[in-house]
């Protein structure tokens, strides 16, 4: 996964000082204070951080981030780092909030909407169903919200709630990615859009596996 991929038309040299010092602030972290907070387990001075459903493995020692046996690159590893050093075992209240509620979010709702929710909508408009995908590939909850909607753990104490809503007469379906009301308190406001940007990739594979699984039984 590369940034292109978390954050379209962003390129990597602009993180390395970024990722530098998200290392910094984690080796500055009990790690055991840290695993505690974050919901992550520390097993051999490493952390293993649930994400989408799957495992992150963060090693302190050798700068490295995994997961699924891959990279994690810049963008993706600066999340992973700041929402450890920033977590406080703070629950998910179960209450949900629009990007532009977050602090200063009104500020780059425009931004965050043509790179996260209309990105979304326009991926399952033709077929929301497709979205459900999520409860088997990343570890979602099927919500009861809009045509269809999940709520995903992107990180354990970070979830995110995508709804689709159908469109009426001319107006075409839509979508949107509402924040538990507490993740303010675990990341930044530019952090939680890079999130989305996050939410997007997964979502994309999300898809192809789902289109791909379509094709292999209309071929039976």
């Amino acid at each position: 996964m590369n940034n292109e991929e978390w954050c379209p038309g962003i390129k990597e040299e602009v993180y390395e000082g970024a990722l530098g010092e998200a290392w910094e602030m984690l080796n500055n972290k009990d790690l055991r204070t840290v695993a505690e907070r974050s919901g992550a387990t520390l097993r051999d001075r490493r952390l293993y951080l649930p994400t989408f459903g799957r495992e992150c493995i963060i090693d302190p020692v050798c700068r490295s981030i995994t997961m699924g046996g891959k990279e994690v690159k810049q963008l993706g590893a600066i999340l992973v780092l700041h929402y450890l050093a920033n977590a406080l075992n703070v629950q998910p209240s179960g209450r949900t909030v629009p990007y532009r509620q977050l602090p200063g979010g009104n500020l780059h709702y425009l931004s965050f909407r043509s790179r996260v929710t209309e990105v979304i909508g326009s991926m399952f408009r033709e077929n929301p169903k497709l979205l459900l995908g999520a409860v088997k590939l990343l570890g979602a909850k099927k919500r009861e919200f809009g045509i269809t909607s999940v709520t995903i753990p992107v990180f354990p104490m970070l979830p995110v709630t995508v709804i689709l809503w159908s469109g009426e007469d001319k107006v075409r379906g839509s979508a949107n990615l509402l924040f538990d009301d507490t993740a303010s308190q675990i990341m930044s406001t530019e952090d939680l859009a890079a999130v989305g940007s996050f939410v997007v990739t997964q979502l994309l594979k999300v898809k192809a596996h789902m289109l791909k699984d379509i094709r292999s039984v209309n071929t039976l």
